[in-house]
């Protein structure tokens, strides 16, 4: 119900990543590729609100726009990646 209440894409996705987190992972990461194919951070979760600002500002400095050169190589190779250890 939480995931249909909405028809924009965008609200439904951080609905999402607000499920995920702390259910499946400490961290929710939602990009979406826009029609020319830039991807984009559409929101990024913990529990720990403190460590939603530490995320923002590491993922801000780590790539271009909000989007780290891990989430590139996932959208590039078209599969996941996993990441075990994020330091």
């Amino acid at each position: 119900a939480l995931l249909g209440a909405s028809l924009d894409r965008d609200e439904t996705m951080r609905r999402l990543a607000g499920l995920l987190a702390p259910r499946l992972a400490d961290w929710a990461m939602i990009h979406l590729a826009d029609e020319d194919g830039a991807l984009r951070l559409v929101d990024l979760v913990h529990p720990d609100p403190a460590k939603v600002a530490l995320g923002r500002a590491l993922v801000a400095r780590s790539g271009r726009e909000g989007v780290s050169p891990t989430v590139e190589a996932v959208h590039d190779a078209g599969r996941p990646i996993l990441v075990p250890l994020v330091a």
